[in-house]
């Protein structure tokens, strides 16, 4: 067995650059157009965990809270929230709310979109996103019935879930569109929904699906029935192309047919462009929740020592590395959990400190009795 160990993680910045710099822009107050690099994978949100899904069904789907520009959780279906002293019991009463053919939005549609996306049969890679809720991770693993799991409907309009332990950032992961709900009546007799039944498409979001050409685009208008319809959708039509060339979608948006160019649609971006733009001072770069980390193998004999690997993690200069790998503002990262979630004081080790570094290692080769280091591998 291959144990591992995390030493290193590096904190990234996503890049994206606003259409609003560009003189060419053709403006057109009735929809925004977006450029993809890849075909989402899907749009059901208990499947679609990647970047270019959810940046769509977090457009289709409302869970019970949304995140506002700052990035913290609001109130959405959920009208009120109680939670318990402890931490650790949360009851979401949901506001009155539709589908959008018409049909009521329950609280049973969240247990059910919930249990699904953790039950072993259902498969998907993200349950691990639903393991704070009590018991998920065994049901997952078949330990205990799925009717075990701490997500309870009390009502209509009430939702009960149970977690194992406090966990002060539960309601930002509320607001991720793997947290929404599905429309049962569709979801339960047609494995294949989010795929095929367009333009029947049931969501609860501001915009409803109208359109989708696979390898090409996805178009979505304003839902009508959406419970904040009024002040929810600033756009009548959302248009994302698909365009895997990054200098031909550089080009589009250069001459202004598109109103975003960058990540999060196209992280891929090379970096001669975005050197250039940040040379024309037209790149935007805003921090994000994500981490890279090193993963080391303890069993092998001379990565077993604690110290050995604190040394490494300490002697890593990641501020510098940042700078020659990415473009435009980078904070490092000094602990497994990001700064935007984490709840720690300061941070878990040091960054770029030789000097303890040295000593670190020092200390573990004597512990180890190793005269001699042996040479590392990075597998990637």
């Amino acid at each position: 067995m291959r144990f591992l160990q995390t030493l290193l993680v590096a904190s990234l910045t996503v890049f994206c650059l606003s259409c609003s710099r560009s003189s060419s822009r053709k403006q057109n107050a009735s929809e925004l157009h977006f450029v993809f690099s890849s075909e989402p994978v899907t749009f059901d949100p208990r499947l679609g965990g990647r970047t270019t899904s959810q940046l769509i069904t977090y457009q289709l789907f409302e869970g019970l809270t949304r995140a506002d520009a700052s990035g913290k959780p609001q109130l959405a279906i959920a009208e009120a929230i109680d939670i318990s002293d402890d931490g650790t019991v949360y009851t979401f009463h949901m506001r009155p709310s539709k589908w959008s053919n018409g049909d009521e939005l329950t609280a049973m549609d969240f247990e059910y979109a919930w249990k699904c996306a953790i039950s072993p049969e259902f498969g998907s890679q993200f349950a691990f996103a639903f393991y704070v809720i009590r018991n998920a991770k065994k049901a997952l693993r078949n330990e205990c019935p799925i009717d075990d799991v701490g997500i309870q409907c009390l009502d209509a309009h009430t939702l009960q879930v149970t977690l194992e332990h406090p966990a002060p950032y539960f309601l930002d992961w509320t607001s991720n569109p793997l947290y929404s709900p599905v429309y049962r009546p569709v979801a339960q007799t047609n494995p294949q929904w989010a795929r095929d039944v367009f333009p029947t498409f049931i969501s609860n979001g501001p915009y409803s699906i109208v359109e989708h050409l696979q390898g090409s685009h996805t178009v979505l208008k304003k839902n009508p029935l959406y419970w904040n319809a009024k002040d929810g959708a600033k756009t009548e039509t959302l248009r994302f192309s698909i365009i895997e060339d990054p200098l031909t979608a550089y080009n589009v948006f250069l001459a202004g047919d598109a109103d975003w160019f960058g990540a999060p649609f196209s992280p891929c971006t090379p970096p001669e462009i975005l050197k250039n733009l940040e040379k024309q001072h037209l790149l935007r770069s805003l921090p994000t929740a994500l981490t890279r980390r090193l993963d080391c193998c303890v069993s092998k004999p001379h990565l077993a020592s604690v110290k050995i690997r604190k040394a490494f993690a300490c002697a890593i200069n990641r501020k510098e590395l940042a700078s020659l790998f990415f473009v435009g503002e980078n904070e490092p990262a000094a602990s497994i959990v990001t700064k935007t979630i984490s709840l720690l004081p300061s941070p878990q080790f040091e960054d770029g400190n030789v000097e303890m570094a040295r000593r670190l290692f020092a200390e573990g080769c004597a512990e180890l009795g190793l005269t001699a280091y042996p040479p590392l591998s990075i597998l990637t």
